[in-house]
Parts: C-alpha cells; structure tokens; sequence
C-alpha cells in the first residue's frame, strides 16, 4: 500500500478556498488507486525551531506504518520543500519518493557561498553546530545535501519541479546537478501553485 503526504507552507494548505488541498488528494488517488492521501497540517516555517521532521514523521511518516502503507511519498512546494528534504535528513530512506516544487533552500547568501566555492562537492561547510535551529537548519541542510555528490541514492527518489521565473531559483543551480536530469521538470513561470 501506498500514501502520499503534502508538507505545506503557511497559508498554503488549500492554496485557495478548496485548491490545492483538494487537487493534490483527487489526482494522488485517481493515480494511486489502492494509496491514500493526507494533506498535512503542519505548517513548516512554523516548526523549525520545533523540529519540522519530527512534526511530520509523527503527523504523517509514524502513522501511515502503523497503518500498514510499505510506499510513503511526500510532496512539498516552497518552504513545505525544505520540510521534505528535511525529512528526508532526518529519517533517510524512510520515504519511498520525495518531489520537491520550488523548494525553499535557504537564502541567497548562502547559494552564493556554494557557488563561489566551486559547487557543492568544493564547498566547505566548517564545523557542526551542537544542535540544528532556525538560524542554522538550511546550512545544515546544504551539509547534508553534499553528502550526495556523486551517489545514485537518495537522489533517484527524488524529483524537482519549479518555474522558470521563480523568486528561488536562484539556489537551484546548486541543488539540480545531485538528481537526474529527467527528475527536474522546468515550466514556464512564477513560485505560484499555477506554475506547479
């Protein structure tokens, strides 16, 4: 059995009055006929500093095994990305697929900083911190990304779509090369549910 969850950014659960909320749970079950579905609640800017993954593995990932799905999925757009790769490096190998739209990976600082290094396989990240916290999650995040340079796994669950006029792009120069080409999907367009 499977199921598919959707981390949402603030405000953006039903990405208008019945959206995308609704859509996401039609068109998951119209393609995954024997799945289910859960939108979840957990509003990810709002639980970095409690701990997204944790959020969302006890919201969505710890349930959906208690009820006997083997195939978890999880989509997240913008920030609700993050929350995915998140979970991801909380609990790798725990979903069976992740798709990342526009994701949120931080600020453009910081996308400059891995660039200016050469890329992520050059970047020097420095030394970890003694916990992960809302000033230093995306960092960590970007740590854990380049544990993937070069390894098929977990980037072959892994599948990115974004707009090509969308405000974030600007650190996905540094995030596509780690996934297979046929996993990023490009469209004409904004950070809007529209584009996704």
């Amino acid at each position: 059995r499977r199921v598919a969850a959707g981390a949402r950014a603030p405000g953006g659960g039903g990405g208008g009055a019945m959206g995308v909320g609704a859509r996401v749970r039609g068109g998951t079950r119209r393609g995954v006929p024997d799945g289910g579905v859960r939108v979840t609640g957990t509003a990810v800017a709002d639980g970095l500093q409690a701990g997204v993954w944790q959020r969302l593995h006890d919201e969505v990932g710890g349930p959906a095994r208690v009820r006997g799905y083997s195939e978890i999925w999880m989509v997240g757009a913008s920030i609700g990305g993050m929350g995915t790769l998140l979970y991801e490096q909380h609990y790798p190998g725990e979903l069976k697929g992740l798709v990342v739209l526009a994701p949120y990976l931080g600020e453009p600082q910081l996308s400059q900083e891995i660039s200016a290094a050469g890329g992520l396989a050059h970047w020097q990240p420095g030394p970890q911190p003694a916990a992960i916290d809302a000033n230093n999650f995306a960092h960590e995040l970007w740590r854990y990304l380049q544990t993937w340079v070069g390894k098929r796994e977990p980037a072959q669950r892994i599948w990115m779509g974004y707009g090509d006029h969308d405000k974030l792009r600007y650190s996905f120069p540094n995030f596509t090369p780690l996934l297979p080409a046929d996993h990023v999907i490009v469209h004409s367009g904004w950070h809007a549910w529209t584009t996704w």
